[in-house]
């Protein structure tokens, strides 16, 4: 059976959605966003988790449909990650699509893998492979889009 872009991208959305249920993160600690201390000590706030995230109790773990990072006054929610996941397929007829929200995945992935790690938290198996997935799809779309970049004519 021969795999084409479009068959490669569904398959790695639908790993992205699949994982997204998996746990992504595991902390070992309820306190660590304590709303009676400064918010230069609050260090986990300061970096961009969302107030309440790690309040659920003594082992709290995260999936995509928790928790999200704080900008500013805008929250985003780490679901934003899933729905980028389901636009990639686009980018098989669209490889700009595909590239920008495979971009824009991998943008809120690492700020998530940041935070996490300096807060010590242990990385699941939903994470590793919402990663994996991201990377192939990004390498993917961009042969897609240099071949299709080469073979149109030169306007000489």
């Amino acid at each position: 059976m021969r795999f084409t872009v479009l068959t490669t991208l569904l398959l790695l959305s639908a790993v992205i959605l699949a994982a997204s249920f998996l746990p992504w993160a595991s902390l070992q600690s309820a306190s660590l966003i304590d709303p009676n201390i400064s918010p230069l000590e609050n260090l986990p706030a300061k970096l961009g988790v969302a107030n309440g995230a790690f309040m659920l109790g003594p082992s709290d773990t995260f999936t995509a449909w928790q928790g999200g990072f704080r900008l500013g006054i805008y929250a985003i929610p780490n679901w934003i990650v899933v729905l980028g996941g389901l636009l990639i397929p686009l980018g098989a007829y669209k490889p700009v699509i595909g590239i920008v929200a495979t971009l824009l995945g991998l943008i809120h992935l690492t700020i998530f893998a940041v935070t996490m790690h300096l807060l010590g938290a242990q990385f699941g198996i939903g994470y590793i492979a919402t990663l994996v997935a991201y990377l192939a799809a990004l390498i993917l779309l961009i042969q897609g889009f240099c071949r299709d970049r080469r073979s149109l004519p030169s306007s000489n």
